[in-house]
């Protein structure tokens, strides 16, 4: 699996853009769009198979999702930016927005939809990016790491899955369609799932956010 970050940095190269467009053919103004439809879609194929080492994609989505047909994570530069990233910020924070969403999208990409993928997703993208966030309190970049924001007495674990939620924020729908369960799901299922969220946030026993019974992938 492999990871591209960002986007393309030849994207506003002209020269470049001739040549990745260069075998599409011109869409003719006359006749029928399933034609030129299938047209594109066999330049298109064609290029993948030709090219398997870059990945072109819109740099403004603001989304990480996995690219199946060339096994790539990509996330977009609109996604490299607050609230999902802050330059030289928490370590944990950044772990908990950017580095969850990049790690749910494989998951819940590989997975059908009549097994809620993407909500399976959440549950794994959740406990690893976690894993890794942990471990980089032992790394050379431990200062930033343990970080803290100002006005608020959090510890980097905690600050992990405020990141996770503060990317969830949004105005509750009485009547959540697509392939998502409600925002407040996601963000408090993986959580409540997690012995780390009870444990960071001294959760009682068989409370709300600290079950007994608990789902992992991992045991």
């Amino acid at each position: 699996m492999r990871a591209r970050i960002g986007g393309p940095g030849q994207t506003l190269d002209e020269a470049f853009a001739n040549q990745h467009y260069a075998g599409f053919p011109d869409v003719a103004r006359t006749g029928r769009f399933i034609n030129e439809w299938f047209k594109f879609r066999q330049a298109r194929a064609r290029q993948k198979w030709a090219d398997q080492t870059n990945a072109f994609f819109n740099i403004s989505e603001t989304s990480a999702y996995y690219a199946y047909d060339g096994n790539i994570v990509i996330v977009p530069a609109g996604s490299v930016q607050p609230v999902f990233f802050y330059a030289d910020g928490s370590l944990a924070l950044n772990y908990g927005s950017l580095g969850d969403a990049g790690g749910s999208s494989p998951p819940g990409s590989n997975l059908d939809d009549s097994v809620d993928s993407e909500n399976v997703g959440d549950l794994v993208g959740a406990a690893t990016a976690y894993e890794v966030a942990v471990a980089q309190v032992g790394s050379t970049r431990v200062a930033q790491a343990r970080q803290k924001l100002p006005g608020l007495n959090l510890t980097a674990q905690q600050l992990y899955f405020v990141g996770r939620c503060m990317t969830l924020c949004k105005r509750n729908s009485s009547s959540p369609t697509g392939r998502f369960a409600s925002a407040r799901a996601r963000c408090n299922v993986p959580s409540m799932n997690m012995d780390a969220f009870s444990a960071a946030f001294r959760c009682p026993a068989g409370a709300r956010m600290n079950p007994a019974s608990k789902c992992s992938f991992w045991k």
